[in-house]
């Protein structure tokens, strides 16, 4: 199986708790065929620090299946004071 290229967005909270992601826009290899939670694993991001994803600007669950090329935003939970 080959990989693709995916675009991964994240803002600076959540780039501070990435185990691998070294910038808050970055493109990411992925097995084909990967979800949404493979590629947090891949990134070294906590699934339970993620309020929702967009891929190419709409809301997706985390199974879904990533395509070659496909922008994913992750966005954290907002917490105030």
């Amino acid at each position: 199986m080959s990989n693709i290229s995916v675009q991964v967005k994240v803002d600076n909270f959540l780039l501070k708790n990435s185990l691998r992601l070294k910038a808050c826009h970055e493109i990411v290899e992925v097995p084909e065929l990967s979800s949404i939670s493979t590629l947090l694993e891949i990134i070294g991001l906590n699934k339970d620090l993620i309020s929702f994803v967009t891929v190419n600007g709409e809301r997706k669950d985390l199974a879904y299946k990533l395509q070659e090329n496909d922008v994913v935003a992750f966005y954290p939970y907002i917490s105030g004071g």
